[in-house]
């Protein structure tokens, strides 16, 4: 147990140590107001908007949508370190200034929410082998990329729907009344905090606590009036700072994507294969299922395996909202090893591909060696160089459908049940988990040279615009001209995309930058290559020089071919028609983003941040002693599913039998 506790948390601390991105400064520098002594953090975030390194929509007002837990939580490592000298918020903490320091002092508040999830497992999971099983699944699952890696803060989130389903169990095992009562309000409060606390998502278990609840002939009907009346004054009382406060409610209701979930494709899972609504019937049969059932205490796992399954599979979901996947992997453990072993690698298999797919995901290696790099250009460069990407895309999808599908299978026909004589290994898990996690990794560094290598974005034709199903359209002979750049940065790349209601045509597409009447830089591309090449992804066109546009235009000519008129077009000559933006005043203008290509030497400067002295011998040590801390934990006292022993309010001859059962159970 300690060394899987020592083999999870070093992952997880390596991680943080080797990343940075925008999503973790934002989130920091958020709790960073707390750790300065601030009273009103969300008002402070407003006033302060110039430190925040996400703008979303012209609001940057978003920065704690954490929720007021992960901001208090994640306000003591901060504090602690800044009194120590060891990071520097500054009076007015500014994200943009954050050392990877700072970062990993915020990124270290997601120990608490790991140790609860660690307790639950061992709550939920009775036997030895089980409680490593899933030990195995939550040290090795690549999901923890996204808690760790990006910074978001779905750690929380796990763990509140963890510890409500084990005091749900509890409250189903224990004997007497007022066991039973304590266990109930113990799970409402849990619900009630990890809703309103952190992310919206675990008051989904409100339902079935509900139902749970009002069908426990075991309370009387006091009783179960009562931990109903409780639970709504928790969910009321959690909730009222969102009705007072408007800047909490803008913070974490607006960016809590509702109208996400179930809407539309998102990420490339099962949303690829049919439309989302699909996953949201689904839901609604599952859940009349669980409580039109005699008993629904026990379909309660079975309903949150599900949910969270179809939420994650079929909902168009963004990609760092997968790990939500873990508390199914951890819950499938319970009935069927093998399903659950399957779900690890399928869920790996995702992680991968989003992680070398996705271009803001890219980021979170190359940002951290360098703050001037804004990485992009990852997905560009898989479309262009992997035959039958979407197919691809589409297969590993299915991977992750199958398993549950598999699973669901497995629960309905007892004939496709596997007996308990063949279950899963621990090693079969370990081995699955690190294999995955190995090929996250090798996806994530890869997809950081990738983009490097693309270029870094200097200036965006399409900053501050939106996309338009208008392209742009270039007759022969016709031109744009940009506005005046403001960057002086170096640029030696251009890309673009050919729409494909481009006619064939043997002219040229020339795209300069010039100054003063001086062409600067150019670069030809013949549309009769360009416009197949737009199928395959992004165009990268590599100017003559490497130049400083500051000052200069961007102008795209169509040039003519030999041997034709150099005369305006007529309206039946081939149409060049770029893909394209629109502004806010209504002008429509190419999407281009001009880059600079960065020196091979990156790979070595990746490699020797990954591996440093420092974090090689530093890492480690903190991971054992945060494992040992852990192991301590969960070994301390009995487990917490003995049998109560307060049967004193029942008739003994009652109790003596559901001690049997229970034991026979176990």
């Amino acid at each position: 147990m300690v060394a899987l506790l020592a083999l999870g948390f070093g992952l997880r601390l390596w991680i943080a140590t080797t990343t940075d991105n925008a999503d973790a400064r934002t989130l920091a520098w958020g709790s960073s107001f707390v750790a300065t002594g601030s009273a009103t953090p969300y008002r402070d975030i407003v006033a302060n908007s110039d430190g925040d390194p996400i703008p979303l929509g012209g609001i940057r007002s978003l920065s704690l949508a954490q929720g007021y837990l992960g901001v208090a939580v994640g306000a003591v490592p901060m504090a602690i370190g800044d009194q120590l000298g060891l990071i520097h918020l500054g009076d007015r903490p500014d994200g943009h200034a954050f050392h990877q320091g700072e970062l990993f002092a915020y990124k270290l508040s997601y120990l608490v929410p790991e140790l609860i999830i660690l307790w639950s497992i061992g709550a939920l999971l009775g036997p030895r082998r089980k409680r490593l099983l899933g030990y195995a699944a939550w040290a090795t699952t690549p999901l923890m990329y996204f808690t760790w890696g990006q910074g978001m803060p779905d750690t929380w989130t796990i763990a509140a729907i963890m510890a409500a389903l084990a005091l749900l169990t509890r409250a189903e095992t224990a004997v007497s009344e007022r066991a039973i009562t304590r266990s109930y309000a113990a799970a409402a409060a849990v619900i009630a905090v990890g809703a309103w606390g952190t992310k919206l998502l675990p008051i989904v278990l409100l339902l079935p606590f509900v139902v749970v609840v009002s069908r426990d002939r075991r309370l009387t009907v006091r009783a179960r009036t009562r931990v109903l009346l409780i639970a709504a004054a928790l969910q009321a009382g959690l909730a009222m700072p969102y009705v007072v406060d408007p800047f909490l409610r803008a913070n974490v209701l607006v960016r809590f994507e509702f109208d996400m979930l179930f809407s539309g494709p998102g990420v490339s899972t099962a949303s690829g294969l049919w439309a989302a609504q699909f996953g949201l019937m689904a839901l609604v049969a599952l859940t009349v299922w669980m409580a039109a059932g005699p008993n629904p205490a026990a379909r309660v796992r079975p309903w949150t395996i599900g949910s969270v399954l179809l939420i994650t599979t079929t909902g168009g979901i963004i990609t760092h909202l997968l790990v939500w996947a873990l508390v199914a992997i951890l819950l499938v453990i319970a009935t069927d090893e093998r399903i659950a072993v399957g779900l690890h690698a399928a869920m790996g298999l995702g992680v991968a591909w989003h992680l070398l797919s996705y271009d803001w995901l890219a980021g979170i290696f190359v940002y951290s060696i360098s703050r001037r790099l804004t990485v992009g250009g990852t997905q560009w460069w898989l479309t262009s160089h992997v035959p039958g990407f979407n197919v691809l895309a589409a297969t590993i999808s299915s991977a992750m459908v199958v398993s549950v599908v598999a699973l669901a299978a497995r629960h309905w026909s007892p004939r496709l049940r596997i007996s308990r004589e063949r279950v899963a290994p621990l090693r079969l898990m370990v081995s699955v988990g690190g294999v995955t996690f190995a090929g996250a990794t090798v996806a994530l560094v890869a997809a950081g040279v990738i983009a490097s290598r693309d270029g870094v974005a200097r200036w965006d034709l399409g900053y501050g615009a939106f996309p338009t199903e208008e392209p742009l359209y270039l007759a022969g002979g016709d031109s744009y001209r940009s506005e005046v750049i403001d960057s002086a940065e170096p640029v030696n790349v251009v890309t673009f995309r050919v729409a494909r209601d481009t006619q064939p045509s043997l002219d040229d597409l020339r795209i300069r930058l010039v100054r003063g009447g001086r062409t600067l830089a150019s670069v030809r591309e013949p549309i009769w290559q360009a416009e197949p090449l737009s199928d395959r992804g992004v165009i990268r066109a590599s100017f003559d020089r490497t130049v400083q546009p500051l000052g200069a235009r961007l102008v795209v000519d169509r040039v003519v071919s030999s041997g034709r008129s150099g005369m305006r077009s007529s309206s039946s000559d081939a149409i060049l028609a770029l893909e394209s933006v629109a502004t806010a005043d209504g002008l429509v203008r190419p999407a281009m983003t001009l880059r600079h290509a960065t020196p091979d030497a990156f790979d070595h400067r990746l490699l020797a941040h990954l591996f440093s002295p420092v974090r090689v011998l530093l890492v480690p040590l903190l991971a054992c002693l945060v494992a040992l801390f852990a192991a301590w934990l969960l070994r301390r006292g009995s487990s917490p599913w003995e049998p109560d022993d307060r049967v004193d309010e029942l008739d003994a001859e009652f109790a003596d039998l559901v001690l049997t059962i229970h034991k026979e159970y176990r």
